[in-house]
């Protein structure tokens, strides 16, 4: 329902609506929820509520460069988590928000944990992302289900694979890259499909 509200799916867009129903999913342990809130405070349609982006990111544990974790143990006190914000030096925040938006974004779709197995693989999918650059880099170590191998298994890896490229493209093309990003700034992440019974 979040997503139908933050998309405008057969709904009129509202970000409050969206923000509200995360909120309650990621309370009751949705695992994309938290996630999908820090994407959402990180667009313009979302407000551009920089420290809450952050902040759900964080909340989510959205992978994020080092330079940006460093107010991970104040994730509990947001007053806290804000003031430390506000001595960050100038552009971090805005280099930490765009890292955590994009990092999200994908986190957000990639959290199923039936994904892979709609496309009849499991294993791991791995994103690396050089935020100064605007680039991810995907590798895999995907194998068809037990049961399922067919000729078709190949294409089927080869579709995920690039389902998976659309959403890297979405999330870069969603955001405003902002200057001056640390260049050795790298975040990885894994993504783990068992078979589901």
């Amino acid at each position: 329902a979040g997503v139908m509200y933050e998309d405008g799916v057969c709904l009129k867009p509202n970000w409050e609506r969206a923000a509200d129903l995360y909120q309650r999913a990621a309370a009751a342990g949705h695992p994309g929820a938290a996630a999908r809130l820090a994407a959402g405070y990180a667009a313009p349609s979302g407000g551009r509520d920089l420290a809450a982006a952050l902040w759900w990111a964080v909340r989510a544990k959205t992978a994020l460069p080092s330079a940006c974790m460093q107010v991970a143990p104040l994730a509990d006190d947001a007053d806290r988590f804000v003031a430390a914000l506000k001595g960050w030096p100038a552009g971090q925040l805005n280099a930490c928000v765009y890292a955590a938006a994009v990092m999200a974004s994908l986190q957000s779709e990639l959290a199923s944990p039936t994904l892979a197995a709609a496309y009849g693989q499991q294993g791991r999918i791995r994103l690396a992302f050089a935020p100064a650059a605007g680039r991810i880099e995907i590798s895999d170590e995907l194998t068809a289900l037990a049961g399922t191998q067919s000729i078709g298994d190949s294409a089927a890896r080869t579709a995920l694979v690039d389902y998976v490229k659309g959403l890297k493209d979405r999330a870069l093309a969603r955001y405003e890259k902002p200057a001056g990003i640390a260049s050795a700034w790298r975040v990885e992440s894994d993504h783990e499909y068992k078979a589901v019974r």
